[in-house]
């Protein structure tokens, strides 16, 4: 039976309450409790770097449909063309949402915070500023603002925010963002925090929370955690922060350049979890035994995910989940609910959103469909933040209910798939071998040893390709960072270059990253893998 759990601290109004008698007179009077029990320390059943190694996502299952409604809170101007790191909460009967925006690029200067009100999380208040325009630093160059967290506290709400300098060497002479200049030409200039006591109507400064990031998780003894690294037993969240700090060491040492990003969750038994994105295929993840204070190594996980930041948490009903991209493409695609009995296994996996979005303007690190989602879970539903192409924020309401209605059903294998179809195969010029049971795969000695493959195959038929590659639409043209892969309508030309006899279909891909591309299913892109069928009306293929 699943244990009735609720994880999210809403307010110190929703802290456990201790009833005390006034003396004598018959009265009780319900008093705030300001602080967190004492943590009960867990024994570990298992080694944190076994249960890293089973901690999994792999499943024989293809996606199940869920409800889903999706209301768009912002789109891009011409004059504000960024936006992206929704945060959503919800407080006293009614949801917020905070994103950043910026001119042009990520991190251009003079970005702002912008804030939205809904009381049914469907239908949400035209954004408003919450700070100010930013000041400009004496080098001339317009500060931006960041985000960090949303919290409730005292009845009031809370944001938390950084201030960035952009060197004057990153900056083009529109103001914007220079190409090729990185982190470390952007100076934090501080960390800092305003409070509304009106629903967000006006904003003063405040002390609460000042560089605590996302929202407010508690554990089962009341601690409060923010998944950044901090945690208090205040329950007002006025005070007391610690920092804790895990090694990510190993996830260096594998290759990882970036590790970074942490969210995570409380298991049953009490341990704390807590992953990191990498840019390595799969999460790194850590184990608390003592309520974040110390921490093991992070250890490698069987937990596919495709660098980008995720969510994870524990449903009403017990349940867990993790909300994000787990397809390793570099699309950051799709946005998926994952689900698991036991916090180990996500076997389940559902569909938030696999449709293309539309992008309106280019940008600098404006890669990526749907990414950085933000969770709360209130009535019955979740409701779950997020950017697509870093341009429009959008909160999508998911019915609870309907994951138990859905039906998964178990995938068929590739190698049985296309077993029939080998024969319709016909080798490139000595670019691709052939695996019985496979098809052709391309063994590669770096990323840009080929450009386009002459390899045939008859029009409408289906085909297996593995190799270091990701699908990346039909909107690039062959360079030498992209392998084209041309396929022909007939056998009759597959030793010429004249291409005009027959129709030929031209299909981009990044060398980079790991993807098998294989089909079975008409028009659909599925997370596990591209289904791309060679067929006219196909709109991923683009004719050559």
């Amino acid at each position: 039976m699943r244990k009735n759990v609720c994880l999210k601290v809403l307010s110190l109004g929703l802290a456990a309450l201790l009833i005390i008698s006034l003396g004598g007179c018959g009265k009780k009077e319900e008093v705030k409790k300001t602080t967190a029990d004492s943590f009960k320390e867990v024994t570990p059943e298992a080694k944190a770097e076994e249960t890293m190694k089973a901690f999994s996502n792999d499943t024989p299952y293809g996606y199940g449909d869920i409800g889903v409604e999706q209301t768009v809170l912002h789109s891009p101007t011409e004059e504000w063309q960024y936006a992206h790191g929704a945060t959503i909460d919800y407080f006293d009967g009614t949801f917020y949402c905070v994103w950043g925006v910026a001119k042009v690029n990520e991190g251009d200067p003079g970005g702002h915070l912008l804030m939205s009100i809904s009381k049914d999380g469907k239908k949400w208040s035209t954004p408003q500023k919450i700070l100010g325009e930013p000041k400009y630093a004496d080098s001339g160059i317009q500060y931006s603002y960041g985000l960090r967290g949303l919290f409730f506290v005292d009845g009031k709400i809370v944001v938390s925010y950084k201030i960035d300098e952009m060197a004057s060497m990153a900056v083009d002479e529109n103001g914007h963002r220079r190409p090729k200049f990185g982190d470390e030409y952007i100076v934090n200039r501080g960390e800092y925090a305003v409070e509304s006591s009106d629903g967000g109507k006006t904003w003063q400064s405040s002390d609460y929370c000042t560089g605590v990031a996302y929202t407010a998780d508690s554990l089962n003894n009341g601690r409060i955690v923010s998944w950044a690294g901090k945690y208090t037993d205040d329950l007002t969240m006025k005070s007391k922060w610690e920092r804790w700090s895990i090694d990510t060491s190993l996830a260096t040492a594998d290759g990882s350049t970036v590790t970074t990003e942490p969210y995570g969750f409380q298991a049953e038994d009490g341990t704390l979890r807590c992953f990191f994105r990498t840019t390595l295929p799969v999460l790194y993840g850590a184990e608390s035994y003592d309520g974040g204070k110390t921490w093991t190594k992070a250890y490698r996980t069987d937990f596919s995910s495709d660098a980008s930041m995720f969510k994870f948490g524990r449903l009403s009903d017990g349940r867990y989940y993790f909300v994000g991209n787990p397809v390793y493409n570099n699309n950051r695609f799709p946005l998926a609910l994952l689900i698991s009995e036991d916090g180990m296994k996500f076997d389940q996996w559902y569909t938030i959103h696999d449709d293309i979005p539309q992008r309106e303007y280019g940008g600098m690190y404006k890669s990526g469909y749907y990414a950085y989602p933000s969770v709360v879970e209130v009535d019955g539903y979740l409701y779950v933040a997020y950017s697509m192409n870093k341009e429009t924020i959008a909160v999508s309401k998911i019915d609870i209910s309907s994951i138990d209605k859905s039906k998964l059903t178990l995938q068929t294998p590739v190698s049985d798939v296309f077993t029939s179809d080998l024969q319709n195969f016909v080798n490139a010029t000595g670019m691709w071998d052939y695996t019985a049971g496979l098809g052709y795969t391309s063994n590669m000695s770096n990323r840009f040893d080929f450009s386009l493959s002459d390899t045939k195959l008859e029009n409408g038929k289906d085909f297996t390709l593995e190799t270091d590659i990701t699908f990346l639409g039909n909107q690039f043209e062959p360079t030498k960072e992209f392998a084209g892969i041309v396929f022909g309508a007939s056998k009759s030309t597959q030793d010429t270059v004249d291409f005009s006899k027959d129709s030929y279909y031209y299909l981009s891909l990044e060398l980079k990253g790991f993807t098998r591309f294989y089909s079975n299913d008409m028009g659909t892109v599925n997370g596990h893998g591209g289904h791309i069928p060679l067929t006219d009306d196909l709109k991923l293929l683009q004719k050559y």
